[in-house]
């Protein structure tokens, strides 16, 4: 076999092909296992109420996503915060405005968070008590406003 042969060129896209495949797991394992890390660290249990809920709203293109805008509180600041969801995932668990859900919160960062969409709460959060409010973003809050 020659250097340029056909078939040393597709040894090599195989070869590179694999070790990127392998790096792109690699990364999904390791944000994971960090993601894991901050809730074994410490994390606190409080509750979301749904505020606004988006259904069938385009990703790019072609896929579409369901997305619930919620929040919580906690020390006196309300932390609004946006979970995108799969097509359907809204109308599969029955999520209605002003339900209240139990959330898993990582103390180390408000951004990773877990919402149990099994556990239905019968609580009312009202945020007009709280002076402190947060958002993700500027848009996001032009959005709730």
């Amino acid at each position: 076999m020659t250097k340029n042969s056909p078939k040393s060129k597709s040894n090599k896209y195989i070869f590179y092909s694999l070790i990127s495949i392998s790096v792109f797991l690699l990364c999904i394992y390791v944000y994971k296992q960090i993601r894991n890390l901050k809730f074994d660290e410490g994390s606190f249990k409080s509750y979301g109420m749904v505020e606004k809920i988006d259904t069938n709203v385009f990703d790019g293109k072609t896929a579409k996503k369901d997305i619930v805008y919620f929040f919580f509180v906690k020390n006196d600041t309300v932390f609004n915060k946006i979970k995108h969801l799969p097509n359907g995932s809204i109308k599969k668990h029955n999520i209605n405005l002003k339900d209240c859900f139990e959330l898993t919160i990582a103390k180390s960062d408000y951004s990773i968070f877990n919402i149990d969409f099994e556990k239905k709460k019968d609580t009312v959060l009202k945020k007009s008590n709280y002076t402190n409010q947060h958002y993700t973003s500027n848009a996001h809050k032009k959005l709730l406003e």
